[in-house]
């Protein structure tokens, strides 16, 4: 969970947590204040909205807007170059017989080149496998126990410092820190949940404004990851 300084203010006013409390100690009491009601998801994602992935996700918009201009631009070019060719060889027809005249002086484009040097190396469609990689694949999922760090936030020694990690559960299971995998899944739902929010609670709007890059990781976490909670 995201510990904003504007959490660590709400927190503090309504459920009297001490300011200079540790962050398992904010972590708890926003999850007890989830449970009975003090601490809305909406107003959760308006304590921790984070303005640098606003401009992320418009920056990528407008990388993509560049990246389509650039495709359409040589799908063009490539046009009218192909035209220049048709248009020289029916210039060369014959009139008498009505037959093309050689064209064998006619400069072949760039296009018709790549294919000619695709036939001399020997590559055939069949053995061409492209695979695009998903974005799930450019991180790792390696996790490390949860440990107690050295100091607290306040600098203080952490009195369990060293010790692994367990959650509030019966049980005390020991927690892992994420990995670079979950981070980023996470990093993308929380980017689908502010945009809803900012769209108002649409949550289609609030997924198509997302980069596809992070469309990716949420189809993935769909598709290959655990879930848990309402499915509402």
């Amino acid at each position: 969970m995201k510990i904003t300084k504007a959490l660590r203010e709400e927190l503090a006013t309504v459920c009297g947590v001490k300011p200079d409390a540790t962050d398992e100690e904010f972590t708890k009491a926003a999850g007890e204040s989830f449970a009975n009601g003090k601490l809305s998801a909406e107003r959760y994602i308006e304590l921790t909205k984070d303005a640098s992935a606003d401009e992320a996700n418009a920056f990528a918009a407008k990388l993509d807007s560049i990246t389509d201009n650039l495709v359409k631009l040589t799908e063009a070019m490539s046009v009218k170059e192909s035209a220049k060719v048709d248009v020289k060889v029916a210039d060369e027809v014959d009139e008498k017989s009505n037959k093309p005249a050689d064209t064998k002086d006619v400069k072949p484009s760039n296009i018709s080149r790549l294919i000619a040097d695709i036939g001399r190396s020997g590559m055939e469609a069949k053995d061409v496998d492209i695979r695009v990689k998903e974005a799930a694949e450019q991180y790792s999922t390696t996790k490390s126990a949860a440990v107690y760090p050295m100091a607290t936030k306040s600098g203080k020694p952490h009195p369990h410092e060293g010790q692994p990690v367990h959650d509030f559960t019966t049980d005390g299971r020991p927690i892992d820190e994420p990995s670079e995998l979950d981070k980023a899944v996470t990093g993308a739902y929380c980017k689908l949940l502010t945009a809803t929010a900012q769209r108002g609670g649409s949550r289609t709007f609030g997924y198509q404004s997302l980069p596809d890059h992070d469309k990716s990781l949420l189809h993935f976490a769909m598709d290959r990851m655990d879930w848990s909670g309402s499915s509402n």
